[in-house]
């Protein structure tokens, strides 16, 4: 068990925003993160995002369907879709295309006028200077040349260059972009995200550790029956025992293992009986807490 839990924290240990489970987790149903970001990235837009979702599928019932990373609405009605990109050959200029295409088709709806369509946004946050002008963004708009003016169709690309790490506010969180450690971080906001993100991340997985270990003493009580049922009552007393040394002694649930000398084949029951005295969001919160201050 104490080799899963180092694999939780090391997991959790060297993720940057630029990974997207821990990007998704930032950003769904956060507002005012992604308010902040916009407004870093396009300060003069104005944006004042009222929703926000991750990983939203966009089918396509006649071709290559899409799973955005995050999608946003602000109070005037604009979308806009956030990518955020570690390799280059996820950033080509037909995707940015393909992109803006299959969201205008999920955005307009049946017997609906073209002139319904909203202002689309689609940001590129890429890890290097894709398109190699060493400018911190670049933004894609439609020209009529011949005219000399612009073709205002109401999409907007832009491609934020994740190596621009300057000391301006959206250069710093670039910055933040690839920092696995909040204490590393030089926007507050950003930091004060991540480490209350990595803080309860951990915790959520640590309950679903122990869920697992109470499932298979259960699924383990059932198949032996009468077998485990003369165990009951040495295991019931080690659980108790484990409860007061982690209560009073203030120990770890790997080191009261370790220090009642719990066989392996006793470790799962014997946690879900530890699991059934705490409860398990208490012994999860209770456990991330021993961890941090050790």
């Amino acid at each position: 068990m104490d080799i899963k839990l180092a694999r939780i924290r090391e997991g959790l240990k060297d993720l940057t925003l630029f990974d997207d489970e821990l990007m998704t987790l930032a950003f769904q149903d956060d507002c005012a993160f992604t308010e902040f970001l916009l407004n870093a990235i396009c300060p003069h837009a104005g944006f004042k995002v009222k929703e926000v979702k991750s990983q939203l599928s966009l089918y396509n019932v006649m071709g290559r369907a899409l799973k955005l990373d995050i999608l946003a609405d602000d109070a005037l009605g604009r979308k806009v879709n956030i990518e955020v990109q570690q390799l280059p050959k996820g950033t080509i200029a037909e995707r940015a295309r393909f992109h803006a295409s299959l969201l205008d088709v999920h955005l307009l709806d049946k017997g609906k006028d073209f002139g319904e369509l909203p202002t689309t946004y689609i940001i590129f946050i890429t890890k290097t200077d894709v398109l190699g002008g060493g400018l911190p963004v670049y933004t894609v708009e439609r020209y009529i040349h011949e005219l000399q003016k612009p073709f205002d169709d109401k999409n907007v690309i832009l491609y934020v260059n994740g190596e621009c790490m300057d000391d301006t506010l959206l250069g710093r969180i670039m910055h933040d972009f690839q920092c696995a450690s909040p204490d590393e971080m030089k926007c507050q906001t950003f930091a004060d995200k991540l480490k209350n993100l990595k803080k309860c991340e951990e915790e959520r997985r640590m309950g679903a550790l122990f869920d697992s270990f109470y499932e298979e003493g259960r699924e383990e009580g059932i198949k032996k029956g009468r077998e485990e049922g003369r165990n009951d009552g040495a295991r019931s007393t080690c659980a108790y025992n484990i409860y007061k040394y982690m209560t009073k002694r203030g120990g770890t649930l790997e080191e009261a293992l370790e220090l009642f000398e719990v066989p392996e084949k006793d470790v799962a029951p014997i946690v879900c009986l530890v699991y059934e005295i705490f409860g398990r969001e208490t012994l999860a919160a209770m456990q991330s807490k021993l961890n941090h201050n050790a």
